[in-house]
């Protein structure tokens, strides 16, 4: 046998001995490297999952949890209260969680959106608050979402441009460079923190984007953009929509 084939060989062993075992009777496959911390409560139940723990990562995961559909890596520190639920949606694609920063979940709480976390970012959500599928909140410095707040579907919550504007020849450079990952990040673009109180409702297609602060008791309707806004407490707030009419030449 040729030392390639030693070496994957041995690289095979070594991912079985990572393998939780246990799970993949329910579908999931759940991928822990060495030294990680990795710990489920009692009675929480992974099922057709894809769950990985980098090296030096922590998950926590608390007692009667479920984690179903998703697709979860974990390379810094995620989170999980008692009783939460993240799952898949009713015709939607499994949702998933890039957690390169600190993910806290609270107890009672049901996502399926996708979270993706960069440069060290933080999110904290309340408990008995829903997220809806379709969604997406990204991090790359700090969200906080409350408690009991109800989030509808295809919301966007951002606290960064998620990408820096870079001259012509750099994008270029470093599409070559690159190639083939497109959108290449190698600094963290601007950013500032958004926050939502509790006892919000936050309607469809909504976007929040960075310095948003949103405080309690507030309804967003309808496909709202929100962008460095501050919304006092106990408001309704509505994107101002503009008809126009035109007469049909015939």
């Amino acid at each position: 046998m040729s030392v390639f084939m030693y070496m994957l060989l041995g690289r095979i062993l070594r991912a079985f001995c990572r393998l939780r075992w246990k799970y993949l009777l329910s579908g999931s496959i759940v991928l822990v490297q060495k030294g990680a911390v990795f710990e489920i409560g009692e009675k929480t139940k992974i099922k057709k999952c894809r769950l990985s723990v980098a090296e030096g990562a922590t998950v926590k995961i608390g007692n009667r949890c479920l984690i179903s559909g998703a697709i979860i890596r974990v390379y810094d520190q995620l989170y999980i209260g008692d009783f939460s639920i993240i799952e898949k949606g009713r015709n939607s694609i499994n949702p998933f969680y890039i957690i390169e920063g600190k993910c806290v979940l609270s107890h009672h709480i049901r996502l399926r959106c996708n979270i993706w976390i960069r440069y060290g970012g933080i999110l904290r959500i309340g408990e008995y608050t829903n997220m809806n599928e379709g969604g997406e909140i990204r991090v790359d410095e700090q969200v906080n979402i409350g408690s009991f707040n109800q989030i509808s579907y295809e919301v966007m919550i951002w606290d960064t441009n998620t990408h820096n504007i870079y001259s012509k020849d750099e994008r270029r450079k470093l599409a070559i460079n690159k190639w083939p990952s497109f959108g290449y990040e190698y600094e963290r673009p601007k950013t500032a923190p958004v926050s939502i109180g509790n006892d919000c409702w936050i309607g469809r297609e909504v976007v929040v984007l960075k310095g948003t602060i949103i405080e309690d008791c507030v309804i967003i309707g309808f496909r709202t953009l929100l962008s460095g806004c501050h919304i006092d407490k106990n408001c309704s707030v509505v994107q101002e929509m503009k008809i126009r009419c035109f007469i049909n030449k015939i």
